[in-house]
């Protein structure tokens, strides 16, 4: 495994043109190099977020699934070899967060759905013989319900299966849809209602079909869509919101439709994206967060699109990714946090991102925040107005080029004086900001910040060093 160098992400304010949204903290959280040690990111595809903060991401490629840590430690959890017991993980796609906290993960070529619990132990959930008589083929979804069930769609032969708590295996839908002339064709995307109603969306069929938990199978949307000429062509990935609302990608009509718990059907979003210039292609991903704001991937313009509750849309991330060369081609995953971060899977860069950094400063070395300029040696914490820093609390700094303040304690590496805590940034422009907090430093000195040298102690990566303002 590999702790990544925090310092390596530079944390910036994402430069989105006029009108778009409010600018946001964007950084990298993991690259091509993996877990550093020869297993790479290939294509990465789906993303799960844990209710303890920890990120797993889908490589399709190279057939493996990484956990990113609170702390940034990046580690593989899955591997071709699938359970070890002959059951491959090849092609991973979906990962989902079940009721139980475990990482739930579909393998589309292998046919293949595994459970890893925390603890790191897997367990075939569901392969190729599907419940026994229907075969499990060309899985692309998952959808987890607060029962503990798993549903699967199987795209090649049109069933969907549910994996109860307990591991039995059921099929819930097939073909024949609601067996009234409303088929199910191609399922490709899954979502599960607070109610537990089962949305289940049919790329050939150009339907979304709903099992109740009685087990009731009914049309909800068809091709007509919200009407109006808003049709519903090649819908996909879907997603529902606290209230109930479910909202449909449709990749062929370019739009994005939300059906409301009453059955009123709209469309909340089209092709002309937010509006303003930045227009929306290939709709393939979706997810809502805590406040309900719906994010929107457009796999074929590179960017990603908030729908806040009001009905608001916003451009959150575009091919620039965070601006300084980890770019955005092609979103294919999108999960979020429960603090409201967003991550995105960039197929083509190979990058995830992170969109809404910290919010609160980072202590380090068993400094008190926010910015207590008080501790021993090597203790403080970093502050840039909730920007740009971040510190483990073992004291492993990252440190953005501009906006940070850092205020420590230590020793001046080059005649071992003690120093009091002092501000630190890297340009003008931040340490005026800085010296407008309550934590400024005195107008007479400043620190910076270097790496430490190889013949100085191994104690943190860094060091701090006063200078003349």
């Amino acid at each position: 495994m590999i702790a990544r160098p925090l310092r390596n992400s530079l944390f910036v304010l994402a430069s989105l043109t006029a009108g778009s949204a409010a600018a946001q903290e964007v950084d990298w959280i993991l690259g091509p190099q993996g877990d550093g040690l020869g297993h790479v990111v290939d294509q990465p595809r789906g993303i799960a977020v844990s209710p303890q903060g920890t990120i797993y991401v889908a490589s399709y490629m190279s057939n493996s699934v990484f956990a990113v840590s609170p702390a940034g430690v990046v580690t593989r959890v899955l591997d071709v070899s699938g359970d070890g017991a002959g059951h491959a993980l090849v092609k991973p796609q979906a990962l989902r967060i079940d009721a139980a906290g475990n990482l739930v993960v579909a393998s589309t070529i292998s046919d293949t759905v595994f459970s890893v619990s925390p603890a790191g132990v897997v367990t075939l959930l569901l392969g190729p013989e599907g419940d026994g008589t229907w075969a499990l083929s060309g899985v692309y979804d998952l959808a987890c319900a607060a029962d503990g069930s798993v549903y699967v769609p199987s795209y090649d032969n049109s069933q969907v299966f549910r994996v109860d708590a307990s591991g039995a295996v059921t099929r819930v839908m097939d073909f024949l849809g609601d067996g009234m002339g409303g088929g199910l064709y191609n399922p490709v995307g899954v979502a599960v209602a607070p109610n537990g109603d089962l949305f289940v969306a049919g790329y050939g069929s150009g339907n979304v079909l709903r099992r109740t938990p009685a087990g009731a199978i009914s049309v909800v949307i068809d091709t007509t869509g919200a009407g109006g000429g808003h049709t519903l062509e090649y819908p996909g990935p879907m997603a529902v919101d606290g209230a109930g609302n479910l909202f449909v990608c449709a990749w062929g009509s370019q739009n994005v439709l939300r059906r409301a718990p009453n059955g009123v059907v709209t469309q909340v979003l089209d092709a002309a994206g937010d509006g303003l210039g930045h227009a929306l292609s290939g709709p393939w991903g979706v997810t809502v967060d805590a406040a309900d704001t719906v994010y929107v991937l457009g796999f074929g313009s590179d960017n990603v699109f908030a729908l806040r509750p009001g009905g608001a849309v916003e451009l959150v991330l575009d091919a620039s990714g965070d601006g300084v060369g980890h770019g955005l081609d092609q979103p294919a995953g999108v999960a979020t946090s429960p603090s409201g971060q967003v991550f995105v899977s960039g197929l083509v860069s190979d990058w995830v991102l992170r969109v809404g950094g910290p919010s609160e400063p980072y202590c380090f070395g068993g400094g008190a925040c926010p910015c207590a300029n008080a501790g021993g040696p090597g203790e403080g914490c970093a502050h840039s107005g909730g920007r740009g820093a971040r510190l483990s609390a073992g004291g492993e700094a990252s440190l953005a080029n501009v906006g940070v303040a850092l205020y420590a304690r230590g020793l001046v590496p080059a005649s071992g004086a003690p120093y009091a805590s002092r501000a630190t940034s890297r340009s003008a422009a931040a340490r005026a900001r800085c010296s407008a907090t309550a934590c400024a430093a005195p107008a007479a000195t400043s620190c910076d910040w270097r790496q430490r040298t190889p013949a100085e102690p191994p104690t943190r990566p860094w060091t701090w060093q006063a200078s003349a303002a």
